[in-house]
């Protein structure tokens, strides 16, 4: 049986619509009505639909892995295409390394014989300028002038700025983040826990990413801040999540995204290289 067939009837047998499977899945409806047509190619890219189709057998209680090796067979994108771009792209930097090194040698010569032009002229700058000096303190000889007080003479020691003094210690004494792993998850589309210490009232949370991805971010009391494709050039990358107890974030391709709690970089607790999808979440303490 086709893959989509076998979705749609299982599905239907167990009287789940398609509305339904989106609320337990988080992927978008559009993208189940192509998985069950097995128009693959309406999905956000190739190597989502394995995870897309993982996602949708586990919610219907069917084996991902007896899906997917239909999945195989039919479907003509190899099982690499995930990595293919990375792959690439380290092809090209492999290929263009010698050629880089010989372009560089004449201009780490021309930046030295810079240097030491600068070099030679700041010395002689230097020279003439303590010349000059040495010529007015002899000029001024005469007029030297004699300070009196009541210290013994001893010049008044610079008195420090109480506001600048402060903020200083402010800034020392005040400490990032500390974010620790709790449940390390496992399988394709791991769900870990993390939790984070040493955080104000105020918690900003802030995403960037290289690649092209599906993000989710949501709290404990399911309110979404987000939950659809996110991409190097999404704007709304910041959320407020201040006095919430716990942070879920729903990542499709890990391996290019960075997450930040106020300013302290989230790891991903399984590494990304092999399990771009993961769900993570943050208890906040």
């Amino acid at each position: 049986m086709e893959i989509g067939t076998l979705l749609k009837e299982t599905r239907e047998e167990k009287g789940y619509t398609l509305d339904d499977i989106q609320i337990k899945t988080k992927i978008q409806k559009k993208y189940l009505e192509a998985i069950e047509q097995e128009d693959f190619d309406v999905l956000p890219g190739k190597f989502y639909a394995r995870a897309f189709i993982r996602e949708y057998a586990e919610v219907l209680e069917l084996d991902p892995d007896v899906v997917l090796s239909n999945y195989k067979e039919e479907d003509p994108i190899p099982e690499e295409v995930m990595n293919y771009t990375r792959i690439n792209r380290t092809e090209n930097i492999m290929e263009n390394k010698g050629s880089s090194i010989l372009s560089f040698i004449p201009t780490a010569i021309v930046a030295l014989l810079v240097v030491a032009i600068i070099g030679v002229a700041f010395m002689y700058y230097q020279k003439s300028l303590s010349d000059s000096e040495g010529d007015t303190v002899k000029s001024n000889e005469t007029d030297e002038v004699v300070r009196h007080s009541d210290d013994g003479g001893k010049e008044p020691e610079p008195v420090e700025d109480e506001k600048d003094t402060k903020e200083e210690k402010e800034k020392e004494t005040e400490k990032k983040p500390e974010i620790k792993l709790i449940e390390k998850g496992t399988g394709n589309s791991p769900e870990s826990t993390l939790e984070v210490k040493g955080l104000d009232k105020k918690v900003k949370v802030e995403v960037k990413t290289t690649e092209d991805t599906y993000l989710e971010v949501k709290d404990d009391n399911d309110k979404t801040y987000f939950a659809d494709m996110f991409t190097s050039e999404s704007t709304d990358n910041e959320f407020d999540l201040s006095n919430q107890e716990r942070i879920y974030f729903n990542v499709g391709n890990a391996s290019g995204v960075s997450i930040k709690i106020n300013g302290q970089e989230l790891e991903f607790p399984v590494d990304p290289k092999k399990s771009v999808h993961q769900k993570i979440w943050v208890n906040i303490k």
